[in-house]
C-alpha cells in the first residue's frame, strides 16, 4: 500500500477557520482545505493548487505548523488510502471565498467555522482544534501523531 502525502492550510479571520464542508450518505464532516502532492510539486505548489481548486482563493503559505497521519485501518476504515498530513499556516491574498470546481465527489462546499466552536463539530484532525487557540499557536509545529 502506498501513502498519500498531502498538504492542508490553516486560514484563521476573525477567529473563524476556513473548512471545506464534505458529506457522504451517513456523514458530514468539515476538513482544512488541502489534498494529495503530485509527483513533481512541492508541498507549497500543492497547497496552492489544492486550495484554489477547493476553495477559490490564493494564499501565501506560511509556517508549518503540525503534522498528522491517519491510518485508515484504525478507524475502522481497512479500505482506505493512509495519508500522512502537512498542515500549515496560509493567509489569503487574493479571490473570493467559495466551492471551486473540485474533483473530490464529498465535498458539497465551504465555510468558516469558529475556532471556539470546533470541538462540537465533525472536525478532522481533531487534534489540531486545542492547539488553534492563540496562545497554543506559538507552541507549534507538532506531531500530532497518528489521528483522525
Amino acid at each position: 500500500m502506498s501513502i498519500r502525502t498531502a498538504a492542508r492550510a490553516v486560514i484563521v479571520e476573525d477567529g473563524r477557520l476556513l473548512v471545506t464542508e464534505n458529506e457522504s450518505d451517513t456523514d458530514r464532516w468539515y476538513l482544512t482545505p488541502g489534498g494529495g502532492q503530485h509527483a513533481g510539486e512541492t508541498l507549497h505548489e500543492t497547497l496552492r493548487r489544492e486550495v484554489r481548486e477547493e476553495v477559490g482563493i490564493e494564499v501565501s503559505v506560511g509556517p508549518l505548523l503540525a503534522v498528522q497521519e491517519f491510518i485508515p485501518e484504525n478507524h475502522g476504515q481497512p479500505d482506505g488510502q493512509q495519508q500522512t498530513n502537512f498542515l500549515f499556516r496560509c493567509e489569503r491574498t487574493g479571490g473570493t471565498v467559495e466551492s471551486a470546481n473540485d474533483d473530490d465527489p464529498h465535498q458539497i462546499g465551504c465555510t468558516w467555522l469558529r475556532i471556539t466552536d470546533l470541538e462540537m463539530e465533525a472536525f478532522f484532525p481533531k487534534g489540531l482544534t486545542p492547539l488553534l487557540k492563540a496562545e497554543e499557536m506559538e507552541k507549534m509545529p507538532v506531531y500530532l501523531g497518528e489521528t483522525r
